[in-house]
C-alpha cells in the first residue's frame, strides 16, 4: 500500500510541477494576456498539491485543511478556463473586468461557505481507511451541487466554443483546439468516475497530469494566444492574390492556395528562416511595420503588402502579407513606354528630316533678301517660319497648330 501511496503522491507533484513549469514563459511572452492562463495553472498546481498533502497525512484535521485549500485551485479552474478560451478564439471584450468580476462571485461564495458553514459544501465527513494511508468521503451539500452545476455549465459552455472552432478554423488550430480538449476532457472524465463512485480516489487531480502535458505543448510549440483563429479559411482559400498570416514568432500559421503555389512549398507552420527566398522577401516577411514593395517573383511581378496585426492594446500579434499580382500591368506599362520611345524616335526624326532643310532654306533666302530686297522673298521666308512653327508644335507638343 506504501508504493501505492507514493505513486499518487509523485503523479500529483508531478502534475504540479508540469502546471507551474510554462508559468515564467507564459507571463514572459504574453505578458497582460498571460495572466489569465497562469492563474488557471497555478489553480492546477494548488489542487493537485492539496490533494497530494491529503493522502500524505492521515490526521483528520490536516486532511480537511488541506482539502480546504484544494478549493482556491478547484473554483479558480472553470472560470479561468471560460476566459482563457474566449480569449483564444478572439472574443476579447468579453474578457474584462465586468465579466470577471461576475465570475468570480460564485467562487467567492464558495470559498466563504467552506471557511464558514462548511455544511454547506459537505454535509459529513467520513474517512475511508486502507491501512496505511486514507481516503477523505464526503456528503455534499446544497452549495456544493450549486457549485458543481456552476462549474459545468462554464466547462460546457467554452467546450461547445472550442468545437465550433473545431470545425471552421484553419488546419494548424485544429492541432491548437485538439490539444485544449484534451486539456479539459482528461480531468472532466476523471471527476465523473468519482462524482458517480466509480472510484474512491478523485482521479482530477491525476488527470491534470494530462492536462499540464497539453497545455503546456500547446504554449511552448504552438504558441497559443498569439493570433485568433479566425474563422476565414474558405474565403482566404478564394482569393487570387496570395495571403500569408505570420504571428509574432515569425512562424506562418496560416496561408491561401495562391500563396503556396507562389512559393511552390507548403508554407503553415514553417518559420520565416525556413523558406528558400530572397532576403529582400524575408525581410518584407518579417517586418512589424505597414510597408509596400514591388518585386519579381518567378518570372511574375507583385505588388507585395505587408499589414502589422495589433491586439485592442496596440501590441503586436503578427502580420499579414498580400502578394498581389501586376504582372499584367506591368506588362502593358512596358508596351506603353515602347509606344512612347517610338513616338519620341519618331518626332526626333521629324525633326531632324524637316528642321534641317527647312533651316537652310531660311539661310539661303535670309541672304537673299538682304542682297535684294526681294518683298516677294520674305513671304516665302514667313511661309516657311509658319511650317517650322508647325512642326515644331507636333514634335514638342504633339499638336498641329500654330
Amino acid at each position: 500500500m506504501m508504493d501505492f501511496n507514493l505513486l499518487y503522491i509523485s503523479l500529483l507533484i508531478s502534475s504540479s510541477f508540469i502546471a507551474i513549469f510554462p508559468i515564467l514563459f507564459i507571463l514572459k511572452f504574453y505578458r497582460k494576456k498571460g495572466i489569465i492562463p497562469a492563474i488557471l495553472m497555478v489553480g492546477i498546481a494548488i489542487w493537485c498539491t492539496g490533494y497530494a498533502m491529503e493522502l500524505l497525512y492521515n490526521d483528520l484535521q490536516q486532511k480537511i485543511l488541506w482539502a480546504k485549500i484544494q478549493y482556491f485551485g478547484i473554483v479558480v479552474i472553470p472560470t479561468t478556463w471560460l476566459l482563457l478560451i474566449m480569449r483564444y478564439v478572439g472574443k476579447e471584450r468579453w474578457v474584462n473586468k465586468k465579466t470577471i468580476l461576475l465570475l468570480s462571485i460564485e467562487p467567492l461564495i464558495t470559498l466563504y461557505l467552506l471557511w464558514s458553514r462548511q455544511n454547506l459544501i459537505w454535509e459529513k465527513i467520513n474517512v475511508i481507511d486502507y491501512g496505511v494511508y486514507s481516503l477523505l468521503s464526503f456528503e455534499y451539500g446544497a452549495w456544493a451541487i450549486v457549485h458543481a452545476v456552476y462549474s459545468y455549465l462554464l466547462i460546457l459552455f467554452a467546450i461547445s466554443i472550442l468545437f465550433q472552432v473545431l470545425l471552421y478554423a484553419p488546419y494548424i488550430y485544429r492541432k491548437q483546439v485538439i490539444l485544449l480538449l484534451i486539456a479539459v476532457f482528461a480531468p472532466i472524465f476523471g471527476n465523473m468516475l468519482y462524482v458517480i463512485d466509480l472510484t474512491q480516489l478523485d482521479l482530477t487531480p491525476f488527470a491534470f497530469l494530462i492536462s499540464g502535458l497539453s497545455l503546456t505543448y500547446n504554449f511552448l510549440h504552438y504558441k497559443l494566444l498569439t493570433i485568433k483563429p479566425i474563422a476565414l479559411d474558405y474565403l482566404v482559400n478564394q482569393l487570387i492574390d496570395g495571403i500569408v498570416v505570420i504571428d509574432n514568432f515569425n512562424r506562418i500559421i496560416m496561408a491561401n492556395p495562391s500563396a503556396e503555389n507562389l512559393f511552390g512549398e507548403k508554407l503553415v507552420g514553417k518559420g520565416i528562416e525556413e523558406l528558400s527566398i530572397s532576403s529582400k522577401l524575408r525581410r518584407i516577411l518579417a517586418s512589424r511595420i505597414k510597408l509596400k514593395e514591388e518585386m519579381q517573383i518567378k518570372g511574375k511581378y507583385f505588388e507585395i503588402f505587408s499589414l502589422p496585426l495589433t491586439d485592442e492594446n496596440g501590441e503586436f500579434m503578427g502580420s499579414i502579407i498580400i502578394f498581389h499580382d501586376i504582372t499584367e500591368r506591368k506588362k502593358a506599362e512596358e508596351e506603353l513606354n515602347k509606344a512612347l520611345e517610338k513616338e519620341i524616335d519618331f518626332r526626333l526624326k521629324t525633326a531632324h528630316y524637316f528642321f534641317n532643310p527647312i533651316a537652310i532654306a531660311k539661310g539661303f533666302l535670309i541672304l537673299a533678301i538682304e542682297e535684294r530686297g526681294n518683298g516677294k522673298l520674305k513671304k516665302v521666308l514667313k511661309a516657311l517660319e509658319r511650317v517650322e512653327k508647325v512642326i515644331k508644335n507636333i514634335v514638342e507638343k504633339g499638336e498641329i497648330t500654330e
